[in-house]
C-alpha cells in the first residue's frame, strides 16, 4: 500500500480489518482499534471471542467459501459492557494469480440506525394497533348508526299518516311507507322529484306556493287541500308543514298528511241526516195539524152524506170528500217521511210481498215497461208492515216508469246480504249483520250527483209542474227508516237508476211489536153503551161525538184530564169505553186512563192521534193489548174500531 492509501484507511470513520485465509488479523485501522483494541496477528475468532454473536455466519467465512462479496447486517458485539450493532461489508482480496488470499472487512456501527428502526417498528406496531382499534370502532360505530337509522326508518314507516321531507328546492328527500302508498309510487320513483312530477299542474302550483311560504317565513302551515294521486284517487287532506335546518344549515320542509275524506263524507251525511230529521219533524207537525183539521171535514161529510135527499148537496159533499181524501193521502206521506205513522209490523217474507204485489204493478205500469222479478229461493224474513212495503214498491215503480218515457225494463230483486262494520261506518244508522236487500232498478234516464243529493227531501221533484208532489221518495225514505233499514241510490245520467233498500233479518217466530188491526165489526151500537170522549181540540171532539151519537152510543165529552175525571165521577151509570187523544196539552191519554180504571174497573180504552211519535210508542202506548185509531177520523173507521174494542173480551 502507498502511504496515501494507508493514510486514507487510517482516517476512515468506518473500522477496517483484513484477515488471511486462516482468519489471522493482518491489518486494523485506527477506528477498529479505538473500539475493540489492537489484535493484529491474532485469530479473529480468538480476538473477539464472546463478543461476536454471529460468528457462524460471519462475512470472511462466506467470502472464502464463495469468492463473492457479502454484507452482514446487524452483527452484534459486546464491548465495554455495551451492545452495539454493526454492518460488515466483506470483500475478497486476490493475488496476482487470481487466488483469494485475504478478506478485507469494512465495519460500520449502525447501532443508532437499529435503535431508530426498532423504535420505528415499535411505533408502527402501536400505530397499527391504534389503526386497527380505530377501524374497529369506526366499523362498530357505523353498524350502530346503521342500526339506529334502520330503527328510525322503521319508526317513520310505522306512522299511519303519510310523512315527507323536502329540500329548499321543494324536492322530496324522504317519504315513509304510507306516503308511497298514498302517492301510488315506489320510494325510488318519488325521491328527488317535485310535486309537478306527481300531481296535476293546478294542484302542484298550490302545494308549491305553501312550500315556499313555509321556507320564506319559517312558520308552521296547516291547510286543507284537494289532492289527486295514483294511489288514492281524489282525496281531501289536511297537510301540516314546518321548516327546520339540517346539520349543514340547509332549510328543509317536514310535512305530515291526514286523509280526512271519510270524515268529511260522514260529516256531510250527519248534516244531511240532521236536515232530513228537521224536515221530518216539521212534516210530522204539519201532518198533526192537518189530521185535526181533516177530522171535522171527513166526519162531517160522512154524516151529511147519510141524507141523500138533496142531489146538489150530495154532489158537492162528494167533491169535498174526495178533496179531503186526497189531503189525507198527502198527510200520510208527510207522516211516513217524518216516521210518525203507526206501522203494523209483522214477521214477513219480503219475497212473498214482492210476488203478491207483482200483478198490481203489471196493471199499474204502462205496457212498454217490462217487469223482471228475481227473488232468491231462501226465505227473506223481516219485521215489516206489508202494506207500507207495497207503497214503497209502488212509488219506486212509478218513478222508474216516469224515467223511461220510451219504455224499458224494471227489475225488482230480493236477496240476502251481510253488511259488515265498514258499511256500517259509512251508514251510521245501520248495524252490521244479516240483511235482506230489495233492489229496484230501471233502464231510464238516470240522475246526476246534485239531484241524488236532494232526492229524499220532501217536495223536491224533477217532474214538470203539476206532475208530482215531491213526496213519493220522501215517503219511501221515512218508511224504510221506520223499519230500521237504510236506502241508497246508485245512478248515472243516461245509465238508469237502482234503489237499494236494506232491512234487518229476523229469525222465524221472533216476537213482533206493533198493533194488528182486526177485521172491522158491524158499526151499530148496543143499548145503553156509553163512551167518554177525551179530546182537547174542539172541532175533532165535536165531530167524534156527533159520529158516535149517530151510531147510537151515549156520549160524554171532555176537553181535558180534569173535566174527564169530573165527568166520570159524576156519571151514575157505567162507562164502557174511553176514546182519548194520545197527546194532550196538560197530560196524555195513558195517564188519564190509568187514573180512571182505578175507579171504574173494566173500562176499555181506544187511543187516537194524528201525530204518534216514537217516544210515545216506546213508552208503551202501542202494544199488543192497546187499540189505536189513526187520525183523521172517518165515520166507517171510527164505527168499526169502536165496535171492535167494545167486543174485545
Amino acid at each position: 500500500m502507498t502511504s496515501l492509501q494507508d493514510q486514507i484507511l487510517e482516517n476512515l470513520g468506518d473500522a477496517v480489518t483484513v484477515q488471511d485465509r486462516d482468519f489471522n488479523i493482518v491489518f486494523q485501522n485506527r477506528a477498529i482499534q479505538r473500539t475493540f483494541g489492537s489484535h493484529i496477528g491474532e485469530k479473529c475468532y480468538e480476538a473477539y471471542e464472546h463478543r461476536c454473536t454471529v460468528c457462524e455466519g460471519c462475512g470472511p467465512k462466506t467470502v472464502f467459501r464463495t469468492g463473492q462479496p457479502v454484507t452482514v447486517l446487524r452483527t452484534a458485539f459486546e464491548a465495554n459492557g455495551t451492545t452495539s450493532f454493526w454492518e460488515n461489508s466483506c470483500s475478497p482480496v486476490f493475488d496476482e494469480s487470481g487466488r483469494i488470499f485475504a478478506c478485507a472487512e469494512v465495519c460500520r456501527n449502525v447501532s443508532d440506525r437499529v435503535s431508530l428502526e426498532e423504535a420505528f417498528k415499535a411505533t408502527n406496531i402501536k400505530l397499527g394497533q391504534l389503526t386497527s382499534h380505530l377501524e374497529l370502532r369506526v366499523t362498530e360505530r357505523t353498524a350502530e348508526l346503521a342500526r339506529a337509522n334502520r330503527y328510525l326508518d322503521e319508526i317513520i314507516d310505522s306512522i299511519a299518516d303519510p310523512l315527507f321531507v323536502k329540500d329548499r328546492l321543494c324536492r322530496w328527500v324522504l317519504v315513509n311507507r304510507a306516503m308511497c302508498e298514498f302517492l301510488g309510487h315506489a320510494r325510488g320513483e318519488i325521491l328527488g322529484r317535485t310535486d309537478f312530477d306527481l300531481f296535476p299542474e293546478a294542484e302542484a302550483r298550490i302545494f308549491r306556493a305553501f312550500d315556499e311560504l313555509v321556507l320564506e317565513t319559517g312558520r308552521e302551515n296547516i291547510n286543507e287541500e284537494q289532492v289527486t294521486t295514483a294511489g288514492a284517487g281524489t282525496r281531501t287532506i289536511v297537510t301540516k308543514k314546518a321548516c327546520f335546518s339540517d346539520p349543514n344549515g340547509e332549510k328543509r320542509i317536514v310535512g305530515i298528511i291526514r286523509d280526512i275524506t271519510e270524515r268529511k263524507r260522514l260529516e256531510e251525511q250527519v248534516r244531511q241526516s240532521q236536515k232530513m230529521e228537521s224536515i221530518g219533524m216539521l212534516a210530522g207537525g204539519i201532518a198533526h195539524d192537518f189530521n185535526n183539521l181533516l177530522t171535522p171535514i171527513l166526519g162531517g161529510s160522512d154524516l151529511l152524506l147519510l141524507d141523500p135527499d138533496d142531489a146538489a148537496r150530495v154532489s158537492l159533499l162528494h167533491d169535498m170528500r174526495q178533496a179531503a181524501d186526497r189531503l189525507r193521502e198527502l198527510t200520510q206521506h208527510l207522516l211516513a217521511f217524518g216516521r210518525k205513522q203507526v206501522l203494523e209490523l209483522r214477521q214477513t217474507d219480503l219475497g212473498d210481498v214482492v210476488r203478491q204485489f207483482e200483478h198490481m204493478l203489471r196493471r199499474t205500469l204502462r205496457e212498454d215497461i217490462r217487469i223482471l222479478i228475481d227473488i232468491a229461493s231462501e226465505p227473506h224474513l223481516v219485521l215489516a208492515d206489508a202494506g207500507q212495503i207495497e207503497q214503497v214498491l209502488l212509488n219506486l215503480a212509478v218513478n222508474a216508469q216516469d224515467a223511461m218515457p220510451g219504455g224499458g225494463a224494471l227489475t225488482i230483486e230480493v236477496g240476502s246480504v251481510q253488511l259488515d262494520a265498514e258499511y256500517s261506518e259509512g251508514h251510521p244508522e245501520v248495524r252490521p249483520g244479516a240483511h235482506v236487500q230489495l233492489a229496484v232498478s230501471d233502464t231510464g234516464s238516470g240522475m246526476n250527483k246534485q239531484t241524488q243529493a236532494h232526492l229524499f227531501e220532501p217536495f223536491f221533484t224533477t217532474k214538470g209542474k203539476g206532475r208530482g208532489t215531491g213526496l213519493g221518495l220522501s215517503m219511501v225514505y221515512g218508511i224504510v227508516k221506520q223499519h230500521g233499514g237504510s236506502v241508497g241510490v246508485y245512478s248515472e245520467p243516461g245509465r238508469g237508476t237502482t234503489f237499494k233498500i236494506y232491512l234487518p233479518v229476523v229469525k222465524a217466530d221472533s216476537p213482533v211489536d206493533g198493533d194488528a188491526v182486526a177485521a172491522p165489526a158491524p158499526p151499530e151500537a148496543r143499548p145503553k153503551e156509553t163512551i167518554l170522549v177525551l179530546e182537547d181540540n174542539d172541532m175533532v171532539r165535536n165531530t167524534a161525538c156527533e159520529m158516535l151519537r149517530r151510531l147510537g152510543y151515549r156520549v160524554l165529552a171532555a176537553d181535558g184530564p180534569d173535566s174527564c175525571m169530573s165527568l166520570a165521577r159524576a156519571h151514575e151509570g157505567p162507562i164502557d169505553l174511553l176514546l182519548s187523544d194520545v197527546i194532550l196539552r196538560e197530560s196524555n191519554g195513558c195517564e188519564v186512563y190509568d187514573r180512571l180504571r182505578t175507579e171504574r174497573a173494566g173500562l176499555k180504552v181506544l187511543y187516537m192521534s194524528g201525530y204518534t211519535s216514537n217516544v210515545v210508542v216506546h213508552h208503551g202506548v202501542l202494544n199488543e193489548s192497546v187499540h189505536f185509531l189513526q187520525k183523521p177520523l172517518s165515520f166507517p173507521a171510527l164505527a168499526s174500531k169502536v165496535r171492535q174494542v167494545m167486543d174485545t173480551v
